[in-house]
């Protein structure tokens, strides 16, 4: 483009003579006047009319959140904060296998590496995409996407870039890590670059997963659940039941329909797995499993962008949908008199504890998800006997519900806090005569109403593996302080749990934050540093020999998390005490006082007057 005569604007030579193919009116009369002139033509060109001749940007939203992203701080710690995790779990094995080959400690690492990160690319889906859509529903700016020249298909991977960025950062910083035991030997070239290939499959598969479920929920952690439940059926349901349908309807003499095992990303890893195993060739389905898979991902793309345009506006309830509405909130709340009797009941105690607790399925909820692997834990017992009471079954099953149990206690604890704030009826509640101690109070009283019953059933369960598997000896001994331990750690971060989600959902743009804020603080935090302090005595013990408190790093980790517990419980407790109202009031603002994630590194909001109070 170069500066031209000044003249008139000629976009209706360029469009035809300006009219439509009727010749009745012009497509778009123009007669500004213009500086500027094409290079390689002689029409003069207004700026607008030269603004409608260039093309629209393919994906604008795409491009827009990648430059985002690129300046922001988080993307690069995220990779740096990946990559140091699988280097401490490579170091971890090198250092601790002391009787082992080279090769057997270098499919050590690549196997463990490579489960991990699949269960991280499995869960992604639920952590960033479950809300990406749905949080625009409820804040009701999505139509107002549509209101411009974005199609469907650019809000849809605008979403999905903007909310996967650092979990695809994150993977993309262990595949170097993965690639190092190609120097021990025992791994091959042609199963890294196959192990990537699965993980970056199931990440794109469980981001996919989590775009579809937001385009067709409104609720974010309705949204979330119905992202795993997803995910899990297609990745743990679908093979396991067609395993069962082997086992007991074709009585092993034929296989299942592959329909029950292509589409899942577990079956993929499986059939990687197996070419360890001579003549180290891959098995016969691996690329048909890997291809179903991304093409099912791509698939629940395509509905998301062919439903997008339809569901996002405010739809008149049928009789069919307000007959099952009325059936829900019965099921719910109860009749009239039920909830006039429960009401009563629970405003006599603490009134906020009938806003938090009056839904009387959530206990019912949890029950149904322990009874249920209860269930899955018994059946097996049934078909496999004695194999499910090995240690290392037991373990397992207790970290699950342990890990079950947290992470429920951290969405719950932050739910009506945070919906109160976003909606502003937070601000309501504290002009009432209620005081901040009676709000946590009843908040308190609806997480025990919910989790006090299943908490104690699951300290039953592991106090029967304590006493079921209990050797003799010293050993015994040792079992059993474990195994408390584990018990009171449990009853320890259920209760920091709560005090620090309702507090980050005070502080946290979303509730989603709030609840990884909490279980990184509580769970992850203590393991990860008492895995840092293993690496550090087991070099300790190479150079300088045995130590002593090697042999106590599971007492470590204990005291540790008592330590975290009481750390950020109780600093949580004491701010929501002081603070409560301020942030209530004024809206979360960008730009803190402090950053950081420690506790006593402040996080006031800005105290700027409204224009009502100026």
């Amino acid at each position: 483009m170069e500066l031209g005569a000044r003249g008139v604007c000629q976009s209706n030579a360029i469009r035809g003579g300006g009219r439509t193919a009727g010749g009745d009116s012009p497509r778009s009369p123009c007669s500004g006047t213009t500086n500027f002139q094409p290079e390689t033509s002689n029409f003069k060109l207004c700026a607008s009319c030269v603004s409608l001749a260039l093309p629209m940007t393919f994906l604008p939203i795409v491009g827009r959140e990648l430059r985002v992203a690129a300046r922001r701080r988080g993307t690069y710690w995220t990779r740096v904060a990946f990559a140091m995790l699988a280097i401490v779990i490579l170091g971890l094995i090198l250092l601790g296998g002391d009787n082992s080959t080279s090769a057997d400690l270098a499919r050590a690492v690549f196997m463990s590496n490579s489960v991990l990160a699949f269960i991280y690319c499995g869960l992604s889906g639920m952590f960033s995409t479950a809300d990406c859509v749905s949080e625009e529903k409820r804040e009701g700016t999505l139509g107002l996407l549509f209101l411009t020249d974005l199609k469907a298909y650019d809000v849809v991977f605008g979403k999905l870039a903007a909310t996967s960025i650092h979990s695809l950062y994150g993977l993309i910083a262990i595949f170097p890590v993965l690639a190092i035991p190609l120097l021990l030997g025992g791994v091959l070239n042609s199963q890294v670059w196959r192990m990537s290939a699965v993980l970056l499959n199931t990440l794109f598969f469980s981001l996919a997963t989590g775009v579809l479920v937001s385009t067709l929920s409104r609720n974010d952690r309705k949204a979330a659940a119905a992202t795993f439940g997803v995910v899990a059926f297609i990745t743990l349901i679908l093979p396991l039941v067609g395993r069962i349908i082997e086992l007991y309807v074709f009585d092993s003499r034929q296989e299942a329909p592959l329909a029950f095992f292509l589409p899942s990303p577990m079956w993929t890893l499986f059939l990687e797995f197996k070419t360890w195993d001579p003549p180290f060739k891959v098995v016969k389905f691996f690329w048909p499993s890997l291809l179903t898979t991304h093409l099912t991902a791509w698939l629940f793309l395509a509905v998301s962008c062919r439903a997008l345009p339809r569901i996002w506006q405010d739809k008149p309830l049928t009789a069919r949908s307000l007959l099952w509405r009325e059936r829900w909130q019965l099921w719910c709340y109860g009749d009239g008199t039920e909830r006039q009797r429960f009401r009563t009941r629970l405003l006599g105690v603490n009134p906020f504890f009938w806003l938090a607790g009056r839904n009387r399925l959530s206990p019912m909820l949890v029950w149904l998800v322990l009874g249920v692997c209860a269930a899955t834990w018994l059946f097996g017992y049934v078909k496999l006997g004695h194999d499910l009471l090995e240690d290392p079954v037991l373990i397992a099953v207790a970290v699950l519900l342990h890990f079950i149990l947290k992470i429920w206690v951290a969405s719950e604890a932050c739910r009506q806090l945070a919906s109160d704030r976003q909606s502003g009826a937070l601000e309501l509640l504290l002009s009432t005569p209620l005081a901040t101690e009676e709000i946590m109070r009843g908040q308190i009283l609806a997480l025990r109403r919910q989790f006090g019953g299943p908490l104690l059933a699951v300290l039953f369960v592991d106090a029967l593996f304590m006493v079921g598997k209990w050797p003799p000896g010293e050993d015994g001994r040792r079992w059993a302080l474990a195994w408390m331990a584990w018990m009171a750690t449990l009853v320890a971060d259920v209760w920091a749990l709560g005090m620090l989600s309702m507090w980050l959902s005070l502080t946290a743009r979303r509730a989603s934050r709030a609840v990884r804020g909490a279980m990184f603080r509580i769970v992850f935090l203590p393991v990860l540093i008492t895995i840092g302090t293993g690496i550090f005595f087991t070099i300790a013990k190479r150079a300088s020999g045995p130590t002593v408190v090697e042999d106590y790093i599971g007492y470590f980790w204990f005291m540790l998390g008592f330590a975290l517990d009481a750390i950020f419980g109780l600093q949580a407790r004491s701010q929501l005490l002081n603070d409560l109202r301020n942030y209530a009031i004024h809206r979360f603002d960008q730009q803190r006082a402090a950053r950081g994630w420690w506790p006593f590194a402040k996080t006031a909001p800005a105290m700027t007057p409204t224009p009502e109070e100026a």
